[in-house]
Formats: C-alpha cells, sequence, structure tokens
C-alpha cells in the first residue's frame, strides 16, 4: 500500500459505497451478542462526501483521543481550566461540523443490520440475514471485479445502485437515531 492509498483510506475508508462493520468474534463469544451493519452510500458518492461521512462518524473517538492528549501537553503549560474550556469547545466543534456537513448526506444512506446472539453455545440471528449476506456478497464481488480490470467505474457503480435500490429506505421513528451513523 502507498502513501497515498494509504491517506485515501485514512479519510475516505476502505470501499468507495459505504462501510461494512463486523461482529469481532472474541466480543461475540464475551458478551453473547455482535452486531453486523453494512451501510451503503447513494451511488454516486464522491471522494469529498465520503472523507466527510469518515470525518463525521470517526471523530468522537479521534478527536476524544486528541483532547486527551493535547490537555496532558497543554495542562502543564498554560491554566489547566483554560486549557480545557478550549479543548472542549475544539472537540464539540468537531461533532457539530461533522453533523452539519453531512446532515443532508447521512439522510440518504441506507444501512442493514444483522445482531447474532450467542447463548448456550446456539448462535441465533436476527434482521434480514439473506439480504445482508446477498448485499456484502455483491458488493466486495464488484470490488473485486473492479480491482481485476473485468469491470469499469461505470459497472461498478451501476452494481452499487442495484444494492442501494434494494435496501428499503425505513424512516427512523427516532429522530435522535439519526445522529447514530
Amino acid at each position: 500500500m502507498n502513501v497515498s492509498s494509504a491517506l485515501a483510506f485514512a479519510l475516505e475508508g476502505h470501499h468507495p459505497w459505504g462501510t461494512l462493520d463486523v461482529a469481532n468474534p472474541v466480543d461475540l463469544a464475551r458478551r453473547g451478542w455482535g452486531e453486523y451493519r453494512l451501510r451503503v452510500y447513494p451511488p454516486g458518492t464522491n471522494a469529498a462526501e465520503r472523507r466527510a461521512l469518515t470525518f463525521h462518524r470517526r471523530w468522537p473517538v479521534c478527536g476524544g483521543i486528541a483532547a486527551l492528549f493535547a490537555e496532558l501537553i497543554l495542562g502543564t503549560l498554560w491554566v489547566p481550566s483554560v486549557v480545557t474550556v478550549i479543548i472542549l469547545s475544539l472537540y464539540f466543534s468537531g461533532i457539530a461540523v461533522g453533523l452539519a456537513g453531512t446532515r443532508g448526506l447521512r439522510q440518504q444512506v441506507r444501512s442493514i443490520t444483522v445482531v447474532v446472539t450467542e447463548l448456550s453455545g446456539e448462535r441465533h440471528r436476527f434482521g434480514d440475514v439473506a439480504l445482508y449476506e446477498a448485499s456484502v456478497r455483491h458488493l466486495l464481488e464488484l470490488d473485486r471485479r473492479m480491482s481485476a480490470g473485468e469491470i469499469v467505474h461505470v459497472q461498478h457503480e451501476a452494481g452499487w445502485a442495484v444494492v442501494y435500490n434494494s435496501l428499503e429506505s425505513m424512516p427512523l421513528k427516532n429522530p435522535r437515531l439519526r445522529f447514530s451513523l
């Protein structure tokens, strides 16, 4: 992996079509449940929009870690209470920028979640497992074929649109959940 592809991965994510979150098997064994989630961006989502969505998704953790280190370093140089106010202001400004910058796009993102529970040695899956597995398989196959040069970008995006359209756009009953993306 060269520097430009590593930078693109860090800023835009691994796939142009969205994100794939897979449950950690260790967590599944420990907690007894895990979550598999596929988020599919609207076809035609460009690199800048992917960067904005990735920023929105990663800022709470990355910004929190950066704030902790900034507090440790700057807190010894300046008055700690002033440093804390500045850092918290920057942290919450990052959240606000992420929310405002992706508001329209986040509402168009479609997702499907499958929850897996493991109790008494039995594994149960909840959600539309068949749709989830078919969607993931199709999108990963599209990526493989494009990497191999079998299809071009337009064909990749057309296949991505098929998956996007197969996922229903379900309105959220709880408006606070809109910010969970």
